[in-house]
């Protein structure tokens, strides 16, 4: 794919095909909010595209110290629990690792939403654009029960290669995991482009459908 070696030496290009951009998935858990309190991540999952189709590698997944304790409802989805938090990182402390995999690349998510609202950690970052694989799994796969990431991946057949790609990192991983979502989120993202051939379509076109926003 002639063009991805370069993708780290500009800023993305809207004219420019999917074939020639590298893409990071990211995902957080949060520890949910009460009595008006701000939400906060207690975790954090990240990785890699290099090129159109390719593997999925530069994985991180690190757990979050949070000012606030986990609130039971969100604890009961991702099972995180605060022996897992103690001696975990602020998430500003994490820039070193999140700033070298989402610069200069197509950012993944699903329901990207969360994952901006945690970001502003990071004042004028400069990360994306932004694809929501949930607005793309929308628009493409049709006839689900729902688009939930779980749902999508479990009809294509990727959960078991998530769970492979992430064995090396930390084996048993699952739903809810950040590090199992932004995989679980970026297999989705390649196997809608490619059974549907859309590697040479430009970046524009994902944002007529209304997939991407942020250039």
């Amino acid at each position: 794919m002639a063009g991805n070696k370069h993708h780290r030496d500009r800023a993305i290009d809207q004219q420019a095909p999917l074939a020639d951009c590298g893409f990071a998935g990211i995902d957080f858990e949060s520890a949910g909010s009460s009595g008006g309190a701000t939400d906060e991540p207690v975790q954090v999952g990240l990785g890699v595209m290099e090129s159109a189709g390719g593997s999925i590698d530069q994985l991180f997944r690190s757990y979050l110290s949070p000012a606030s304790e986990v609130v039971w409802r969100s604890g009961r989805v991702h099972g995180i629990t605060p022996q897992d938090l103690v001696g975990a990182p602020a998430l500003v402390e994490l820039w070193g690792e999140i700033d070298p995999r989402l610069r200069r690349r197509v950012v993944l998510a699903h329901g990207a939403g969360t994952e901006k609202k945690f970001l502003r950690a990071f004042p004028l970052h400069g990360f994306g654009p932004w694809l929501d694989t949930l607005m793309l799994a929308r628009r493409t796969l049709p006839g689900l029960a729902d688009h939930s990431l779980r749902t999508c991946c479990t009809a294509l057949g990727l959960e078991d290669e998530a769970r492979v790609i992430c064995a090396p990192v930390c084996g048993g991983l699952d739903w809810h995991d950040a590090l199992f979502d932004t995989v679980a989120c970026m297999l989705l993202f390649r196997a809608v482009i490619t059974s549907l051939d859309l590697w040479d379509l430009p970046v524009s076109g994902l944002v007529e459908m209304g997939v991407v926003k942020g250039l």
